[in-house]
């Protein structure tokens, strides 16, 4: 741990060679800066930071563990709505109108029920399940099914139009897991 008092560069770099992301050849990071800056600005929060930023596990569980929660949300979402859109194609128990889809190339809501079942939906859980135990492929598995979340909504809004708040939330929700995916990643890549 850093002491308090301890906010030089040279002093935080020295304390903290062991958990430096990219040092550069000066031995400095952006992350050596930020971390002096903001212990002089605001110890207190720095003090809470630098202790679970020293552990890198206990870095790449939170982020794991952050990933895995956003995955079972938009999963489980995904395979409720996936499956009532399968068992009622005509969208009554979700509310959509078929009309909805004069513009696509659907009848019915069968077959994106099916998508958004086993893609968005069994696709998320079972990424999820990589997360929550820390699976090597898991931050692939994240940046491949946020990347499906963001197609699906692009090709939903080109259908059936957009501007509902779901859309715009899930949107949201999709970057985040793409960023996610992309610190699992490169986790990874440091270990």
């Amino acid at each position: 741990m850093v002491p308090l008092a301890q906010t030089d560069l040279v002093g935080l770099y020295a304390v903290n060679s062991s958990t430096m992301l990219g040092v550069s050849k000066f031995g400095f990071t952006s992350l050596t800066i930020v971390k002096s800056i903001v212990s002089r600005k605001m110890p207190m929060i720095y003090y809470c930071v630098d202790n679970l930023a020293q552990s890198e596990v206990g870095m790449k569980r939170t982020v794991y563990f952050a990933e895995g929660v956003l995955q079972s949300l938009i999963g489980i979402g995904a395979v409720i709505s996936g499956a009532l859109l399968i068992i009622r194609p005509d969208g009554h128990y979700l509310q959509i109108p078929l009309d909805m889809l004069k513009n696509s190339p659907f009848r019915n809501f069968l077959i994106p029920g099916v998508i958004l079942f086993l893609v968005i939906g069994v696709g998320n859980i079972i990424s999820a399940v990589l997360s929550f135990r820390i699976q090597r492929i898991a931050g692939f598995a994240g940046l491949f099914f946020g990347f499906g979340l963001v197609i699906w909504l692009f090709v939903q809004i080109n259908l059936v139009g957009g501007g509902h708040w779901l859309q715009y939330l899930y949107f949201a929700l999709s970057i985040i897991q793409l960023l996610l995916g992309i610190a699992m990643r490169e986790l990874e890549r440091k270990s």
